[in-house]
């Protein structure tokens, strides 16, 4: 019974990849910048909080599956609260990392985080250009002292960042 409700999980699993990888690969270059921008802020806010999310982004193949398995479950639980909440560039931001997440863990999977990280390095200029005119237009509306353009400062490295499972 177990091994029906694996193979069951891992097909649905394989179905959602694909549809997001094939959807986020296809989608306009600008729109896709945003989202990877969203990523990164994303990235710097939990892993400045989560020693877990660095431990599981570092990850070899096969390692760290239990920790990567919660991750899925966290960034999924949290991709539909900011569903509900309207806020769908965040949304397909932390898809990603929920996606990145699902495709570590499992070997028949990755091949799908290798296709989204691939695309996701394309896009790198575009997006630190995206970076950079949304901190400019950040400290327009809220000064350059606030903690919103602090954080979207820390956070522009962070459009280069793939993990090492992909690179």
């Amino acid at each position: 019974m177990f091994k029906f409700f694996a193979k069951a999980g891992l097909k649905r699993s394989e179905e959602e990849l694909s549809n997001f990888t094939e959807t986020f690969i296809a989608g306009p270059a600008i729109d896709n910048s945003i989202f990877v921008w969203r990523a990164a802020i994303f990235n710097y806010q939990v892993s400045r909080r989560d020693p877990d999310w660095d431990r599981c982004l570092g990850s070899q193949i096969g390692e760290n599956q239990g920790l990567i398995q919660l991750k899925v479950i966290e960034t999924n639980k949290a991709v539909n609260s900011l569903f509900k909440k309207g806020h769908h560039d965040d949304v397909v931001g932390l898809k990603i990392w929920n996606m990145t997440f699902r495709s570590m863990s499992n070997m028949a999977l990755q091949h799908y985080g290798k296709a989204l990280w691939r695309h996701i390095e394309t896009l790198q200029d575009m997006t630190k250009a995206v970076a950079e005119a949304d901190i400019e237009e950040e400290k327009q509306l809220v000064g350059s002292d606030s903690p919103a353009v602090t954080l979207m400062n820390n956070s522009v490295e962070l459009v280069k960042y793939i993990p090492p499972q992909f690179s």
